[in-house]
């Protein structure tokens, strides 16, 4: 029995409560609870008019928005060795956010694993999203590269010419539609933070990666 004698105790109770019902729920394997409670739902197959229809909707201008190739992720597992799971992983998460500099090196990575936060993820833990480029969540690697992500995106080639040429950072951002609202505050927050800065020119890239996430291989526990 728990006896609560004091009001302030009341607020710490809860506080408690909330927390380990959240430890709880991310050490279930994302069950439908969690997933409904961080609005994610299962992934479904996607037309391009769809996907431009949400995009639409997530405040991405369709001109700047690609479909990553249904061979990206065989790709990725063709590169996978024993040194390198942890990060073949993280570039198969649904929500990505790569920096890359006009010589095509990764600056920064964020991805969704590593935003904390309940009931929403936090991409701005410890303020790193308060400056440009913003600080490092996940270490870099030299997995992916800028000119493999537009590869599997079928980016024309006078466009990515333009993108190297013309830009200081190409910051391309992953996205799904099946992370709901987690979604729509994470291109937020990426789209705030390319506006930090005053004397670069940035471009940003969005590859939809929705028809990805239907292969045999993917669990959502993996999120």
């Amino acid at each position: 029995m728990i006896i609560i004698t004091k009001p302030g105790m009341i607020t710490d109770f809860l506080k408690k409560i909330t927390t380990i019902a959240f430890l709880i729920s991310l050490f279930a394997g994302c069950s439908p609870i969690t997933k409904s409670i961080y609005g994610i739902e299962n992934p479904k197959a996607l037309s391009k008019e769809k996907i431009d229809h949400r995009a639409k909707h997530f405040g991405i201008l369709v001109a700047d928005n690609f479909i990553l190739d249904s061979t990206y992720f065989t790709f990725l597992n063709k590169q996978e060795t024993t040194t390198n799971k942890n990060e073949v992983k993280n570039h198969k998460q649904p929500l990505q956010a790569l920096y890359f500099t006009s010589n095509g090196s990764v600056k920064s990575f964020h991805i969704n694993c590593n935003a904390s936060g309940f009931p929403n993820l936090d991409w701005n833990r410890n303020g790193i999203m308060d400056t440009f480029p913003p600080g490092q969540q996940e270490p870099v690697d030299s997995l992916v590269t800028l000119h493999v992500l537009l590869k599997f995106a079928k980016v024309p080639s006078q466009h990515i010419h333009a993108y190297y040429e013309h830009f200081d950072y190409i910051v391309v951002v992953v996205w799904t539609n099946f992370m709901g609202r987690q979604t729509k505050r994470f291109i937020k927050t990426i789209q705030q933070n390319s506006k930090l800065n005053s004397s670069l020119r940035v471009k940003l890239i969005y590859l939809n990666a929705d028809n990805l996430f239907l292969q045999d291989n993917f669990h959502i526990s993996e999120l």
